[in-house]
């Protein structure tokens, strides 16, 4: 071989290493590619329902497996919210099941019926769809006869209504849609943290978490609505019964008013009566005054006649003592001269 073709014969050589080399990095690069474009549609479309689907992108490139290479890429950024968060999964259904465990254990925890009770009130009334049916959980929460328990079967007839397979119809495709909107709404309403909502987009997908976010701002309008007219007809019902209360007070009042006029009119007259008779008694008092201070100088003068008349009394009292001895002193003499004649 001349010089010419071995240097021909080496430059093809290395024309097929350097396409080898080219073709490698460019499988390689695709495969890169595929890989995105898989977890890019994956975040739109979500996980699938009851385990691995068949998936592949609508333009006819390579399907690509839920590995756990895949799952931990989608969930590496994932904190998943201080209650509910957890590790990859692979379908909605098993993140059904992770969750009704955690919420069990989260509500097993609480320490008394009343804590669990109001833990579960919270997570139904978040869960009610109309005002209607969120005033039935409030109702039934607030009941006494009904026990934490009893709570924790209606939480559990949510989750088991999501869970139920795919109904056997003429549409599966719908029936598919209508089941993960149905969990959408069950993950979305448990808790409004910002890193459990991001964690719920993943597993449903973008685009039934954008569509269920417009029909909870739709629900929540619904019931900002509801909320307004039902203040509106109680604030009207309180005006109605507030005037009739009013107009009944205003009777009774009026009524007590006659009642007190009449027994101050009788009151009045009873005073009147009696400052009459206040003063005649005065007036009798100030004529017993001036009686007594008669009475008390009579009784003056009297007594100091009776000073002088005991005197004179006492006098002649002593007089008569006087005379009587002497009368005794007498008829002594008078009895000793006639014994001695």
């Amino acid at each position: 071989m001349s010089l010419l073709g071995k240097i021909l014969a080496l430059l093809n050589v290395l024309a097929a290493l350097m396409f080898l080399v080219l073709a490698s990095m460019d499988v390689q690069k695709r495969q890169e590619w595929s890989r995105a474009v898989f977890l890019h549609q994956l975040v739109i479309d979500g996980l699938p329902l009851e385990g691995p689907e068949p998936w592949s992108h609508p333009k006819g490139y390579a399907s690509t497996e839920l590995s756990e290479d895949i799952l931990r890429d989608l969930f590496q950024k994932v904190k998943g919210g201080a209650e509910l968060g957890g590790g990859p999964v692979d379908s909605q259904q098993a993140e059904l099941k992770r969750v009704w465990s955690v919420l069990q254990e989260r509500i097993g925890e609480l320490d008394s019926a009343a804590k669990k009770k109001e833990r579960l009130r919270t997570i139904l009334t978040t869960l009610a769809r109309v005002g209607d049916e969120r005033d039935a959980v409030l109702a039934r929460a607030s009941d006494p006869k009904v026990t934490p328990d009893d709570l924790m079967n209606d939480l559990r007839r949510r989750f088991e209504a999501a869970e139920q397979p795919l109904r056997v119809g003429s549409d599966p495709q719908r029936d598919a849609a209508e089941k993960r909107l149905a969990i959408a709404q069950l993950l979305y309403s448990l808790s409004p943290e910002p890193e459990w909502q991001y964690r719920v987009m993943l597993v449903v997908g973008l685009d039934v978490y954008s569509f269920e976010t417009e029909r909870q701002a739709e629900t929540l309008s619904d019931m900002v609505a509801r909320t307004q007219r039902l203040v509106a007809d109680d604030r009207l019902a309180f005006e109605i019964q507030f005037r009739r209360l009013v107009q009944q007070r205003t009777q009774v009042l009026a009524e007590q008013v006659a009642q007190l006029t009449a027994v101050l009119e009788n009151q009045k007259k009873l005073t009147d009566k009696h400052s009459t008779l206040v003063k005649a008694r005065m007036t009798d008092i100030e004529e017993l005054k001036v009686q007594l201070e008669k009475a008390q100088e009579a009784t003056r003068k009297a007594l100091a006649v009776q000073g002088e008349l005991e005197k004179d009394l006492f006098f002649k009292q002593r007089e008569m003592g006087l005379a009587a001895g002497e009368n005794a002193r007498l008829e002594r003499e008078i009895r000793l001269l006639e014994l001695g004649q």
